[in-house]
């Protein structure tokens, strides 16, 4: 094989290697909510019962349109996950990657690795249906207005083209993006709306039609989203109040969120220290600009402030954090981008290092998700076979997506090993029990 075509060949094989992995991705906590896929309800009339009572989320729609179809579900994905490497490439090279040129690939290759490499729960994050609707499809749309905010108001650059149609499609990108999560676009909000005050007073005139539209639009999503009733019954379950606020539970809730960070996340803190003192190093030599080094200050505030924003809320997790993540992330990159150039580095380390850590990384994520299918198509064999003699089924033994299944490795691919989903209380039916005797058509389930 000619070496120009080698990266095109991996970028094809990581997504092979991606979308089996996300076909047979166990069913996982939620998704058993969608084990009925013979009739598919009105989604609309769905997500209007989630905005009242569940998840107003607007990944939340889509959700519930791709959770029911295997083929839907791949054709999201793929589109997510090559979506959030272009919108990575965007803010951490400024520019849209070419695919015809071979070090953009290369670029694009070695930015997934590293990306998979420094946060290590990816399955999590792209596999799982409802975090990779509710989450990492709205970041996607975050990193893209992020480029686009940060290119006019840094950079003095309008990547906004204008014409009717856009403008329409935009807005509804936007609306989307607002509903996206409670806790992000009010960060970018305010980073718009101090740098648009700047513009403002500044040149005499408003900002550029299209910025402007595209943030009223951000705003009436989150108010769409903010005032949604599901958020009420949200803060009920968990004992708290909608807009209470209690300091204790917000420090813990912050300390949480550290702790969170060391336990997921220590390869990437780790990396931004380095980063932190390359970027001192920079500074020092002037090898760095005015505007690089603002870019830098506000995808670091903005990520404090998520993480400030995050500490409200009455649930916490790595999805939450992920908005901070990816500005610690794109910090890191951008200023490894800028020490690589007066060292002159040779490439060819990182090219060799990255493609052999993506192909090992797909290959273990395809055999852990294709054994990890196999083991619930079995349990769901045992269900069937011992349905026929009782309703009250007792399996022989507990559901383990991580049995004899690389433990060491599955926890970078398997959100959750299902261990807990079956027999955990024996007083009380959890939701994935519930899905379970439903759509099995059974009175109990339990297991030796």
């Amino acid at each position: 094989m000619k070496t120009k075509f080698l990266p095109s060949f991996l970028l094809v094989f990581i997504n092979i290697g991606f979308l089996l992995s996300l076909y047979w991705f166990p069913v996982t906590r939620d998704e058993f909510y969608y084990l009925d896929r013979s009739q598919l309800p009105h989604f609309l009339s769905e997500y209007w019962t989630s905005y009242n009572y569940v998840n107003p989320r607007s990944g939340q729609f889509f959700l519930n349109i791709v959770a029911r179809s295997k083929f839907l579900k791949l054709v999201l994905g793929f589109l997510v996950f090559n979506g959030f490497l272009w919108a990575l490439f965007a803010n951490i090279f400024r520019r849209f990657p070419k695919i015809t040129q071979k070090e953009d690939v290369w670029k694009l290759l070695i930015l997934a690795a590293a990306f998979i490499f420094l946060i290590n729960y990816f399955g999590e994050l792209f596999y799982y249906s409802p975090f990779a609707t509710n989450y990492t499809f709205t970041h996607v749309l975050y990193l893209l207005y992020l480029y686009v905010m940060t290119e006019y108001f840094i950079f003095k650059k309008n990547v906004l083209a204008r014409s009717p149609l856009k403008i329409i499609l935009l807005c509804v990108g936007a609306f989307i993006m607002g509903m996206g999560n409670e806790h992000v676009p009010p960060v970018l909000l305010l980073f718009s709306g101090i740098c648009g005050l700047r513009y403002l007073i500044k040149n005499k005139k408003l900002p550029d039609f299209n910025i402007i539209a595209v943030n009223l639009s951000v705003a009436a999503g989150y108010l769409a989203l903010f005032f949604a009733p599901a958020n009420a019954v949200k803060y009920k379950t968990v004992g708290k109040t909608q807009y209470g606020f209690n300091f204790g539970d917000y420090i813990g809730t912050f300390t949480k969120i550290l702790k969170f960070y060391y336990y997921y996340n220590l390869e990437l803190i780790l990396f931004l220290i380095v980063a932190g003192l390359a970027c001192f190093y920079l500074l020092k030599t002037k090898k760095i600009n005015r505007k690089e080094v603002t870019l830098l200050g506000c995808y670091l505030l903005m990520g404090i402030l998520a993480v400030c924003i995050i500490s409200y809320s009455p649930l916490t997790g790595t999805r939450l954090m992920f908005f901070s993540t990816l500005t610690v992330f794109i910090f890191s990159l951008f200023v490894a981008r800028k020490i690589y150039i007066p060292f002159q580095y040779k490439t060819e380390i990182f090219k060799i290092i990255s493609s052999l850590w993506l192909v090992v990384f797909f290959v273990f994520s395809t055999v852990i998700c294709q054994k990890s299918d196999l083991i619930f198509k079995h349990l769901c064999a045992e269900i069937q076979e011992k349905k026929k003699i009782s309703k009250d089924v007792i399996l022989d033994e507990r559901l383990d997506y991580s049995k004899d299944n690389y433990p060491g490795f599955s926890r970078r691919i398997l959100f959750e090993y299902g261990t807990e989903y079956i027999d955990r209380n024996p007083d009380e039916n959890l939701s994935e029990e519930k899905n379970l005797i439903k759509f099995f058509k059974l009175k109990t389930i339990s297991h030796h």
